[in-house]
This record gives structure tokens, sequence and C-alpha cells, in this order.
């Protein structure tokens, strides 16, 4: 491919220029310079295959470790959201309804959960008030969930404590591309327990002003290479996209393992997902806690 330089990349990212290869990383030019003087030496044409695979595998490998080894994650900074004011008064007025009716006992709990969220921080845990799912906190705790996940793209549970278990289970070296993050709250508490985490959206919500915009799919195909695990979290409900990415993982990327948090068979993803995904265990307990009558979870696929 010319550039306007009068230089040339190749497939590799490599430059060249008057047929010499100038290497991102020393690995590179070190293997593939003998190998070039070997290609014109008549003796070694008949190794000319040998070579040039050999040379591709390496330069690949080389390439990969040079990006593990150099990118550069920035902590992720989440801009607060001023919800409409009719939609916060309807969330106040609910939440004056259930005072009302059964006592104002762990209320400013949930609505600083709220708050925190709408600040862009990450809470430490979901209010055991949310957590009893029983007559009209079922109705409140819907209210909030309504609200949270219509104002401030907030579907999966994130918590410090479900974040900390989570890096607990996939251990000290994990690096996670998150290709669907949304505002990036589970990117920032990832960051915050000192994951190496990397996320992406499309941002079709116009939600995601920390986060680099990137499709799904075009997302792994860049990053896959360089993470451990890859988060699936609440992916859109009847929208095949969660198998296509689990298509795009086995095909291309087997050593990825699969955090998915939703519902099996519920509202996220599609049916076919749970058809052709094979679910594990973590070896290290997750605490994820729910509300809103939602039953997600968070499991291991393959």
């Amino acid at each position: 491919m010319e550039k306007t330089d009068g230089t040339r990349v190749s497939c590799l990212g490599l430059v060249v220029e008057n047929d010499f290869c100038y290497q991102p990383h020393s690995c590179i030019h070190e293997t593939w310079v003998p190998w070039r003087r070997d290609l014109h030496n008549p003796a070694m044409v008949s190794c000319a295959a040998h070579h040039y695979w050999t040379f591709w595998w390496h330069a690949r490998y080389c390439a990969i470790i040079g990006y593990m080894t150099d990118i550069t994650i920035s902590p992720v900074s989440i801009k607060p959201i001023e919800p409409p004011k009719e939609e916060m008064q309807f969330l106040l007025h609910a939440v004056n309804e259930y005072a009302a009716a059964y006592g104002t006992a762990g209320l400013q709990e949930v609505m600083d959960y709220v708050f925190t969220i709408l600040s862009g921080q990450v809470p430490e845990s979901v209010p055991g008030l949310l957590v009893y799912d029983s007559g009209a906190m079922s109705v409140l705790g819907i209210r909030i969930h309504t609200f949270l996940t219509q104002e401030a793209g907030y579907y999966a549970r994130v918590t410090r404590q479900f974040a900390e278990t989570l890096s607990e289970a996939i251990g000290p070296n994990a690096r996670v591309l998150d290709p669907m993050a949304g505002r990036g709250l589970l990117v920032r508490a990832l960051q915050e327990q000192g994951v190496e985490v990397l996320g992406t959206d499309n941002n079709s919500w116009g939600l995601s002003d920390s986060i680099e915009v990137m499709d799904v799919l075009k997302s792994i195909r860049a990053h896959g290479d360089w993470a451990t695990h890859l988060v699936l979290a609440w992916p859109p409900y009847n929208d095949s996209v969660d198998v296509k990415i689990l298509q795009e993982v086995r095909t291309n990327f087997p050593h990825l393992k699969v955090v998915y948090i939703g519902e099996v068979d519920g509202c996220t993803g599609s049916e076919r997902f749970w058809e052709v995904a094979q679910v594990s265990e973590f070896d290290y307990p997750v605490m994820y806690e729910t509300f809103g009558c939602a039953h997600d979870y968070v499991y291991l696929v393959k």
C-alpha cells in the first residue's frame, strides 16, 4: 500500500522503503533481514515457502507481544448525567409513595445509590432494601431499574463489591476487553481494582463520552489478541449479536474467556446464544446482586 511520501506499508503494518523493512519492534527486523537475504540466494529458493510462513508467524507473534507490552490504557472518567426533570420527579414520587406506606428505613441508602450512578461513580453495593424482592419494594425496584437503565445506561448491577470479587475470579494477570461498555462503569470499577481493562462501544445510546467509539466485532478483531477475557454485559434483547460475538471468539480468538452478565433465556440477548453456549463455573465466587424482578447473573461462557 503506497503512502504519500513514497513509502509502502505491508499487510503486517511494517513500513517498507526501497525494499527494506523498518520494524515497529526490533525482533521483526532481526527475523526478516537474514531471511530476506536467503530468499535472494539461489541455493535457498526451494525453502522460500518455509521462510515465508516462518517469518509470518514469528512477525505476528512479535507484533502481538509488542502490542501487549506497549498498549496504554487511560483511566475512564465518566461524565455525570442530569436526567430530565420530569423523570426525576417521577422517581421521587415513587420513593415518597413507598415511604408513606412503609416508612423511610433504607431509602436514603437507595437514593445515595441512584445519585452515585448518575454522577459517574461506582456504588459500593446494591442497597439491601432493593435486593429484598417482595410486595411494594418490587414495584419501587422496577421503577428504579427502569430509571437507571433509560437515563443512566445502568443495566448490569456494577458495584465495587462485584468488581472486587470478579477481579479475584479472573486472576491477577487478566486483561479485559469490554466491547459493549456503554458509559464505561464496569471498565471504571475494574480499573479501580487494578485490572487492565479496555472499553469500547458503538455509542448507539449516546452515553459513551469517555469510551472509544467502535463496533463490537471490530473491537474484538482489533483487541482480541491482547485480551484474556471478554465481557458481554446485558447484550440487547432478542438480538443475535451475542451469537456473532461467540462465533468470532471461537473462530479467531479461542483463548478468550467470555464473562456474560445477563439473564438466561430472559430479557438479555438471544435464545440461540444459550443453545450454543457452554457455561462453566468460576474458580472463585463472584458476588453479584440484582433487583427489580431481574434475574441476571454472571456466567463464564465458552
